[in-house]
């Protein structure tokens, strides 16, 4: 029981990949294909000019085609090398779309120009951040990156309503049932959970003001996998001029 206690706390966030590969094929994906639709949403309704975007923990690039589509280059980091490739199976013929392995936790100044990039995308990463000091390098991170007048669209798992914020410190001792999308069909597999925080609406709005964004929106949604519905909040944030 201790040897696998062991095992399961050392479980890292590119196992999961890897995992989903090893069982599904080179083409099998955690998470669902579908984009959030808050981000569509997003770009429906922003007009502002089509330039470079950069993609916070872009994963399998989930997030990538509704950039493209709606006019965006991209450029999708990640730290977890397997999501790199499961994405470039999808995009590697793409010109518009560069990949780079990055953690968010480092100073993004080394890899990116200050100030040249119109919009950030952070989807389901911020959460995973259980450290304020490492919450506030990414969102620091995203305000150097971006010109002023450049947007961040942000979208987490937390409680919007909730009269604290929840920290969810698991230790990958819980594991949970996820479906995966293989190469013969969708299958069931167990996997570790990550610790996690669970911000509410007056903590998010202080950490986004303390990068020193504006908030254009800040409202409640949920996360639709198919196996679960978790909370969320995505804001809209803007660099000022």
């Amino acid at each position: 029981m201790e040897k696998h206690r062991k095992k399961i706390s050392s479980y890292q966030y590119n196992d999961r990949y890897e995992e989903t590969q090893k069982i599904g094929g080179a083409t099998a994906r955690f998470y669902p294909r579908k984009p959030s639709r808050h981000l569509i949403q997003f770009l429906l309704e922003n007009k502002a000019e089509k330039g470079l975007s950069v993609i916070f923990g872009a994963g399998e690039g989930r997030s990538i085609q509704p950039l493209i589509d709606d006019g965006w280059n991209v450029v999708a980091l990640d730290n977890a090398e397997a999501a790199i490739q499961r994405a470039k199976l999808d995009y590697k013929k793409n010109e518009r779309v560069k990949y780079l392995k990055f953690d968010l936790r480092q100073d993004i100044e080394s890899i990116i120009v200050p100030n040249s990039v119109d919009l950030v995308v952070i989807i389901q990463i911020l959460h995973m951040f259980i450290q304020p000091d490492d919450r506030d390098m990414l969102l620091k991170n995203a305000y150097k990156i971006l010109r002023p007048g450049g947007y961040c669209f942000l979208e987490n798992n937390g409680d919007f309503h909730a009269s604290e914020t929840v920290y969810l410190n698991l230790d990958n001792q819980q594991c949970e049932q996820r479906t995966i999308e293989t190469e013969n069909g969708l299958k069931i597999i167990k996997t570790p959970r990550f610790p996690t925080v669970m911000l509410n609406k007056v903590d998010s709005e202080t950490e986004f003001n303390k990068a020193g964004f504006e908030i254009e929106k800040i409202s409640d949604g949920a996360f639709n996998h198919p196996d679960t519905v978790r909370k969320q909040i995505w804001s809209i944030l803007k660099k000022p001029t």
